[in-house]
């Protein structure tokens, strides 16, 4: 049990084949500056140690592969279809399927990992939200486009928010100039934070999303420094992962 990687779970309320999970950095392989689970291959740590933690993950979850993208903090989604490549170096930070089996991974390091399915569990969704996103309105053109492609309505979905930067670590010095207009609501001038969770949750709600379809794991990867990497703490450090998937016991 030693290199076990430690995950939280989630479930949607009365969605039966969606399963959701936020690793954490606890157990695994990497050492060093990457000591955990480290899931990404992009920050310097030895291949070989990412290459088994992702296997403890996808032995956990029972599949073959994740479905990935090289994260840019762009607005573009992609859509893994049937007899699609798995779009492992496609520049983009949002995922979408409605196969089976076909987990969908976001690798954060204090940006928010935010999934999201539909209440038949029809389509899924893994969105990497960091404050560009944020500040672009990315999060509600992507819930537009899966909408839209899976020809869904937002009152449909659910969404959840897993480990993030916290409101007390997310201190943006140069706020006027890279955030601009109206997002003054968000921001402390005292100390000089911004509440990224609320902002979050309040662009879903702007997405038409139901207040009562929102979840979040309100759990600062900044602070919780034992249980997660984070970017803003350590810089040169891991990813853990926020990953949904669709589950049907008789597809095995």
């Amino acid at each position: 049990m030693a290199n076990k990687v430690w995950s939280i779970p989630f479930r949607f309320p009365g969605i039966t084949h969606v399963r959701c999970m936020f690793t954490t950095r606890v157990g695994g392989h990497s050492t060093g500056r990457f000591w955990g689970a480290n899931l990404s291959f992009g920050v310097g740590d030895e291949m070989d140690a990412v290459n088994r933690n992702r296997q403890e993950v996808l032995k956990e979850i029972g599949c073959p592969f994740f479905a990935e993208v090289e994260q840019v903090h762009g607005d573009r989604m992609i859509f893994v279809e049937e007899g699609s490549h798995v779009p492992s170096l496609e520049k983009a930070d949002a995922l979408a399927t409605g196969l089976w089996n076909v987990p969908l991974l976001i690798k954060v390091a204090d940006c928010q990992p935010v999934l999201v399915s539909d209440v038949q569990a029809r389509a899924i969704a893994a969105f990497h939200v960091g404050w560009r996103a944020n500040r672009g309105g990315f999060l509600q053109k992507w819930i537009r486009e899966f909408c839209e492609h899976y020809n869904l309505t937002p009152e449909e979905l659910m969404v959840v928010r897993g480990p993030s930067l916290g409101p007390a670590h997310c201190e943006f010095i140069n706020f006027a100039t890279e955030w601009g207009e109206g997002f003054d609501a968000y921001y402390d001038p005292s100390s000089q934070n911004v509440n990224l969770w609320q902002l979050t949750r309040d662009q879903l709600i702007e997405a038409k999303i139901p207040q009562e379809h929102i979840f979040s794991l309100d759990l600062c990867t900044y602070s919780c420094d034992f249980h997660f990497f984070s970017y803003r703490r350590d810089h040169l450090t891991g990813r853990q992962g926020g990953i949904i998937w669709k589950r049907d016991e008789d597809k095995g």
